[in-house]
């Protein structure tokens, strides 16, 4: 995996805004951080189960649910080897107004 890929997912920000103050509280942050983990080495052994985004303007990009968290998808990529992370976002929005940028 890329080291952009880390950076571009934004889960630090992510994960610091799930523990401080709101409802969730910090374990069910950690349990987040830990589980879109656990799904992103899922992903990088097995990179062909996502579906094809056939909603997104972006060929080649591939989504997957969080394990535990199913709101929540991983946009990726297979590039030559390495697996690119674009974004982690709710399924619930609007996927053909997704941008992605490389």
């Amino acid at each position: 995996m890329l080291p952009s890929a880390k950076r571009d997912s934004n889960l630090t920000s992510r994960r610091r805004r799930l523990s401080e103050g709101s409802c969730p509280g910090p374990e069910v942050a950690e349990h987040w951080h830990e589980s879109l983990w656990q799904t992103v080495g899922l992903l990088k052994t097995s990179p062909f189960i996502g579906r094809k985004g056939t909603a997104l303007k972006h060929p080649g990009i591939r989504s997957w649910r969080v394990e535990h968290f199913t709101r929540w998808l991983i946009f990726y990529a297979l590039k030559e080897d390495a697996l690119v992370l674009y974004r982690v976002r709710s399924g619930t929005m609007n996927l053909a107004a997704l941008r992605l940028v490389s």
